[in-house]
């Protein structure tokens, strides 16, 4: 495995895909771009860099839906 590319799994690969979006994020947005596209890596990169701590500090995650509920 190159020696720049981390362990999958690891909290380094975690920050480093992390970051990835970050730089996506922060792209100047086209004429005529859509925002949302630059939030949801935003978005990405957030997560990301919870899980790159959670697996620092041996904590598991899952993926599943919380129950909540909304009133309209």
């Amino acid at each position: 495995m190159p020696p720049d590319k981390p362990i999958p799994g690891t909290p380094l690969e975690w920050l480093q895909r992390a970051r990835g979006d970050l730089a996506l994020a922060r792209v100047v947005l086209p004429e005529g771009g859509f925002y949302a596209d630059l939030c949801f890596h935003a978005q990405q990169a957030a997560e990301k860099a919870v899980k790159a701590i959670f697996r620092f500090r041996n904590k598991g995650f899952r993926k599943r839906l919380l129950g909540l509920n909304f009133s309209l």
